[in-house]
């Protein structure tokens, strides 16, 4: 047999549960720890799993704020009969609109795989807000997406008018400045 090396983690579970991304945080949701002499080790695991609920207000905004941008991206390759920009628009409507509405429930983002999965736990949610999304990504219809946009613009205040989408991505896209865990 060779020899076994093992390599030092390039990130800490410290490292995530402080400042770590949603889905590096949702990867230690509901872990178990079987055994360990390594203390604190079980509190630390559970911090790591935490929504970031100082940010929430600034990740509804920015989420909706994303949602508004692609909803206006979609109308412009409907306009062009543009079906790249359609499809890459009507997956970030989802996405967005999706995300918006996890921020809402302080629900972490799993990444993509299990993005509806988790959606379709979150307590607080428009009534029927899956099959509108089945039926956005299915048609790609005008009528599906101003539905589904319409039921996230009327579920709750996300702090940022529909109107104001362009000055809140802009700022933080093209102008190169970030936010934290957004």
């Amino acid at each position: 047999m060779g020899n076994i090396s093992v390599q030092k983690p390039s990130v800490t579970i410290k490292q995530i549960a402080e400042h770590g991304g949603e889905p590096s945080k949702f990867a230690f949701r509901d872990n178990i720890i079987a055994f360990s002499r390594i203390e604190g080790l079980e509190a630390l695991i559970k911090k790591a799993a935490e929504y970031p609920t100082p940010y929430k207000a600034a990740r509804m905004k920015r989420f909706y704020a994303l949602l508004q941008k692609w909803q206006w991206y979609y109308h412009q390759g409907v306009e062009s009969e543009n079906t790249y920009l359609i499809n890459m628009a009507v997956s970030n409507i989802v996405l967005y609109g999706g995300r918006a509405l996890l921020a809402y429930n302080e629900m972490l983002f799993p990444f993509h795989k299990w993005f509806l999965r988790v959606l379709a736990e979150a307590e607080h949610k428009p009534e029927g807000i899956l099959d509108l999304i089945d039926k956005v990504i299915n048609t790609r219809s005008p009528e599906a997406v101003k539905q589904f946009v319409t039921a996230i613009d009327n579920f709750t205040n996300w702090g940022i008018e529909a109107s104001e989408w362009a000055s809140c991505v802009v700022t933080k896209e093209e102008l190169g400045c970030s936010e934290a865990y957004i």
